[in-house]
């Protein structure tokens, strides 16, 4: 990751050690990530060659098992997780920091946290690790309520690992792990492991006290058991994994190589059994003695979440899958905290963005405007001598404040603003307007590019807050400035368009020589005719390159949810197959890595769930309904002929746009399709667009015009109360297969 306070002119002893002929094309501002990389993979070849009796996590387990279809040879020195780079994470809403829980229900953190928590069941002799039964797991985060459950199969005995939130004097996750023992005097572990989702080692202490049942990991309390353990047995890097066999009572273990390890053991008895826990969501801070109602608890986190789900944006369609997916990523916004928004890195302002995009169109304005003030209060920079990084970060943070404002309009809201955002457009501006090529910027921002190479890419960041901060001028009235920033987003727009073009002229089979035209959501490089961009855009994002590959690193699905964005406000006739590719590779758990193994489908490189991939998903899902475009408002933007199938209703409400909150209600009978609006928006939009996906016709009425109708696309001008659509047997979407 970027630093955003430092300009590194020279490159560190690091590159001067490297024996290779090409260290002088090196980035030096990835010198902290290449050096993060090599400091973890080689810690972690070291521990696994090390400590090679321990059991490993599944990321480890997988990989070096010959016969899973997951198995990676890793000869190399540097042991990455490059096999199961995937996780959920899990707040209670309110908590600055998460847990990640992965698929085979492993529990890491809080935050950055060494440790994890593992359920391990011990019967007929045999002790059953669930990471070596990954087959017979299924997680799924509930759609509806955000909770986590990890079910299975361990032998003959089935299990439930559910995970909820609460809050005591800290915020904290309740784990409830129920399992049915086919014998009496089988046993449960709860196991602290010395490894989290990406490294092993960092564990130095463990301790339980048995009078409080807390476990102290590293001096913290951050694991707190309903129940006394019957046993207690430990590991150490010198003693060796914890041992499960002995049944003695070891309630304290200390290593100095960060091995620690302890295992508490609990009798079960035939059939049903239950065990509770208590996890710290804050790294910083240690539970204290709280008695639970565990089964009340998880039933007012339940509607608690119902509760926080009906916030903001509510919408109804006829696909189950397409309400889940909308669900999955309204939780995910939910699920926001520190850790996305590090203000010492450029991914916290890119982040910053793409949230504030997504939560002012899912409705949460409020939201997006607080995070946007913590991001802006944290934010220094330096007036009078603009630095690359710090001027990325800056472009991301003024596009993150129009996306507040464009679905405010509010006067009084810009006005206390725009001091600020003046200062910051200046900085950008001074930055901007030193560089007369692409190939003038210093560097880049792609984390995983390491030459040092421009990449217009950043310019396309520029230039959208060029063009934003003109706007917001406009708005204010200060028209000078508005021409100076135009005036500059036009010379900018110029430069790329000419890169574009140079590489257009000799090729379009690579997506990656146009990849800057989808870094935002929003097209940003205007000029070309409305069939010319059409065509060019089809040419480049070729059914064969989708979803997203990137050469080495494996499916994009970041890059992949943009093109789907893009190809929603093209109506581009490809929506439909492609969205199909890229959904099939999400399941009910809901993670979505930032790079993707084409043939296993696993995570392996990147964030293991990254979360702004779900702010874009919510864009897709919205987009789809409903898109307010500049010019106008559209309905159905690339509709589905079963959503008008008799007796089927599309509804929207309190959806936030640029036109104010609207909510609308589509019915389908036998005999009509009824559009209802329900209020009146704050503005009126110049038009509006109703997509159908038959041809039917328009009952027209006194409280709007019809001004065109082309293919099966009605365009009429007014805020009408009712639009009817007429049906017969020749257009009824009964017996019609899905087009457009």
């Amino acid at each position: 990751m970027l630093k955003i306070r430092e300009s590194k002119k020279k490159q560190g002893s690091f590159f001067s050690n490297l024996l290779t002929d090409y260290k002088s094309l090196i980035d030096p501002d990835k010198e902290n990530i290449l050096l993060d990389a090599v400091s973890l993979g080689m810690g972690n070849r070291i521990a696994y060659q090390k400590f090679s009796g321990f059991t490993w996590p599944l990321w480890l387990s997988e990989a070096e098992d010959f016969y899973s279809l997951n198995y990676r040879s890793t000869p190399d020195p540097l042991l990455l997780n490059s096999s199961f780079r995937e996780w959920q994470s899990f707040t209670n809403f309110f908590s600055s920091e998460e847990l990640q829980i992965d698929r085979i229900g492993m529990i890491s953190g809080p935050g950055n946290s060494s440790w994890s928590l593992e359920f391990w069941y011990f019967s007929n002799g045999i002790l059953y690790h669930p990471q070596k039964h990954l087959e017979h797991i299924k997680p799924e985060r509930d759609y509806k309520t955000g909770g986590i459950r990890i079910t299975g199969n361990l032998g003959n005995s089935h299990f439930k690992e559910s995970i909820a939130g609460a809050k005591s004097d800290i915020n904290e996750a309740l784990v409830s792990y129920e399992i049915n023992s086919g014998n009496a005097d089988d046993l449960l572990f709860a196991v602290v492991r010395p490894y989290n989702s990406i490294a092993i080692g960092g564990v130095s202490s463990i301790n339980f006290d048995p009078s409080g049942l807390f476990l102290k990991i590293d001096g913290k309390q951050v694991v707190a058991f309903e129940k006394k353990p019957d046993f207690i047995e430990t590991g150490s890097g010198i003693t060796g994994d914890a041992d499960c066999y002995s049944r003695g009572f070891n309630g304290s273990v200390s290593c100095n190589y960060g091995m620690a390890s302890m295992a508490m053991g609990f009798t079960l008895k035939k059939g049903a059994n239950v065990l509770n826990l208590r996890i710290a969501l804050d790294s910083s801070r240690s539970l204290s003695p709280y008695k639970f109602d565990y089964s009340k608890s998880f039933r007012e986190f339940q509607n608690f979440s119902i509760m926080r789900m009906g916030e903001g944006l509510k919408m109804e369609v006829p696909d189950e899958n397409f309400i889940k997916n909308f669900h999955q990523c309204k939780i995910t916004l939910f699920n926001n905290n520190s850790g996305d928004f590090n203000t010492e890195k450029i991914e916290g302002f890119r982040n910053l963005y793409f949230f504030c995009y997504s939560m002012n169109r899912a409705g949460l304005e409020v939201e997006a405007e607080k995070l946007f003030n913590r991001m802006l209060d944290k934010f220094n920079y330096n007036i009078k001598s603009p630095e690359y990084i710090p001027v990325i970060s800056a472009s991301w943070l003024l596009n993150s404040f129009y996306e507040c404002y464009i679905h405010k309009r509010d006067p009084e809201f810009l006005q206390g603003y725009f001091p600020v955002i003046r200062k910051i457009g200046d900085y950008i501006y001074k930055f901007s307007t030193s560089m007369h090529s692409v190939a003038q910027l210093p560097g880049n921002t792609h984390s995983n590019l390491y030459i040092r190479e421009a990449s217009e890419s950043d310019f396309m960041i520029i230039l959208s807050a060029m063009i934003n901060v003109s706007y917001l001028s406009r708005c204010m009235g200060i028209f000078g400035d508005e021409v100076k920033y135009k005036n500059e987003a036009d010379r900018i727009q110029s430069i790329i368009k000419n890169v574009i073009e140079k590489r257009r002229a000799i090729s379009l089979e690579n997506f990656s020589s146009f990849s800057s035209l989808v870094s935002l959501p929003d097209a940003v490089v205007s000029g070309y005719k409305e069939d010319d961009y059409n065509d060019f855009f089809s040419s480049f994002t070729d059914e064969r390159n989708f979803p997203i590959l990137e050469r080495l690193s494996g499916i994009d699905l970041f890059s992949s949810a943009l093109v789907l964005i893009h190809l929603i406000s093209l109506k581009d006739h490809r929506f439909n197959h492609f969205s199909k590719k890229f959904f099939s590779l999400i399941d009910d758990y809901f993670i979505l890595p930032e790079f993707i193994d084409p043939v296993l489908k696993r995570g392996v490189r990147g964030d293991g769930n990254m979360k702004i991939i779900a702010a874009l998903i919510l864009i897709i899902q919205r987009n789809r309904v409903f898109l307010d475009r500049p010019d106008r408002l559209e309905l159905f933007t690339v509709p589905e002929a079963h959503w008008f199938k008799p007796g089927n209703r599309i509804k929207v409400d309190d959806a936030l746009t640029r036109y104010g909150k609207i909510s609308f209600l589509s019915e389908a009978s036998d005999d009509e399709i009824k559009i209802t609006f329900i209020g009146l928006p704050k503005f009126i939009p110049s038009d509006i667009m109703i997509n159908l996906p038959f041809e039917t016709s328009i009952i027209e009425s006194d409280d709007f015009i019809l001004k065109r109708k082309s293919g099966n696309s009605y365009i009429i001008n007014g805020w009408p109360a009712v639009i009817r659509f007429p049906l017969n047997k020749k257009n009824n979407p009964a017996g019609t297969s899905i087009q457009h």
